[in-house]
């Protein structure tokens, strides 16, 4: 179980990661749009 709960734990965080960067990367082109 603490394997299962790793991996879901990893996929999580990856996600978020995930999210984050292309959060990022549309603020930093609607900055250059601007």
């Amino acid at each position: 179980p603490h394997t299962n709960e790793a991996r879901t734990l990893l996929s999580l965080l990856g996600i978020l990661l995930l999210l984050g960067a292309v959060l990022l990367i549309k603020k930093e082109r609607g900055e250059k749009n601007e």
